[in-house]
């Protein structure tokens, strides 16, 4: 056992997580990822110790994985000859419920940069995984 407290008895889990993208609720999400990370290096002056810490830049990352038919129900709604990589920057909202507590992150500014689909024999379903150029996250607290 690991000593850390149970809050309301449950756990954050994929169940509790509601998904809007493009303005409209998604139940075909079967998996989402997104990240955040800041380029920190020590800097040198005489001597062999650190003499400070810079930080550079922030960079984001993300993909999103949707059942197929999610992927053509977009697609169903754009003008013809267009494709995912032509929507506007647009925000994924995933929603957390603990207990009564919501948590909510933002993925902002996200593109996808392309489409593709692969499946193979013995499949019950297609999944479609998408990476995205990401702008930005709030973080839920």
């Amino acid at each position: 056992m690991n000593n850390v407290p149970i809050i309301n008895g449950q756990s954050y889990d994929w169940a509790s997580i509601d998904f809007q993208l493009l303005g409209a609720k998604v139940h075909g999400v079967t998996s989402i990822e997104y990240s955040e990370k800041q380029d920190k290096v020590n800097n040198y002056g005489s001597g062999s110790e650190p003499s400070s810490r810079g930080r550079g830049k922030v960079e984001y990352s993300g993909k999103i994985s949707l059942e197929e038919k999610e992927v053509r129900r977009i697609l169903a709604a754009m003008p013809k000859g267009k494709n995912l990589r032509h929507i506007p920057p647009f925000t994924i909202t995933v929603g957390y419920l603990v207990g009564t507590q919501p948590i909510t992150d933002q993925v902002l500014l996200c593109e996808f940069t392309g489409q593709s689909i692969k499946t193979k024999t013995g499949d019950t379903g297609i999944e479609n995984e998408l990476e995205l150029v990401v702008g930005g996250i709030k973080w839920g607290r």
